[in-house]
């Protein structure tokens, strides 16, 4: 399903319909309304940036991965920094609130929603800041090793995570979790291959 929205392009994808109703099905945990909100805050904070430093939304895209803000290439590498950071931190901000509020569910899911996409991973803000801090110093062939290498240890090291405190936690959640962080990369490699 799109359609065009003040001449931005909105794309929803079959599959990320089958995922909330999968989640939905599945979960017991009662997490998709804070998850969604924590989401939609973290893309708004992306989306608001790009606006302030006049960079053009051309389309959003909500597939089973990822949600992804097209735009034009901004020039800056520090306010392009500053764009990819706002994600996270609008969730560490949140997370505070909420734990001002004394409400803990909402407080937890943006406060992992925040560090999780700091995190140096392909297909999440941190990956993107380390492509970008790296753009200049080193040949691209060189920022895909590092940054290959860095998803790589990041994955094993929450797979981990997940199998060593994983009976602490509802299975199906720890699965979906799984699955977004393994999405992207699959996408990636994907698309780049066909």
């Amino acid at each position: 399903m799109q359609f065009k929205f003040f001449g931005v392009k909105f794309e929803f994808d079959y599959l990320f319909f089958c995922l909330i109703a999968s989640y939905l099905f599945l979960d017991t945990t009662g997490l998709l309304i804070p998850l969604a909100i924590s989401i939609a805050f973290h893309e708004m904070a992306h989306i608001v940036f790009l606006i302030l430093f006049k960079s053009k939304i051309t389309a959003v895209k909500l597939n089973v991965g990822a949600i992804l803000v097209e735009h034009q290439e901004i020039v800056s590498k520090w306010k392009n920094i500053i764009s990819l950071l706002s994600g996270p931190i609008s969730n560490l901000i949140l997370s505070g609130a909420f734990w001002l509020l004394n409400n803990e569910v909402y407080c937890a899911v943006n406060f992992v929603v925040g560090v999780y996409n700091l995190l140096p991973i392909k297909g999440l803000d941190g990956g993107s800041i380390l492509e970008t801090i790296c753009n200049g110093y080193f040949s691209a062939k060189i920022i895909r090793m590092i940054v290959g290498f860095s998803t790589m240890i990041f994955c094993i090291f929450i797979v981990n995570f997940f199998l060593k405190y994983g009976t602490s936690f509802n299975y199906y959640s720890v699965l979906l979790w799984l699955l977004y962080i393994i999405t992207p990369i699959l996408l990636k490699k994907i698309l780049k291959d066909s």
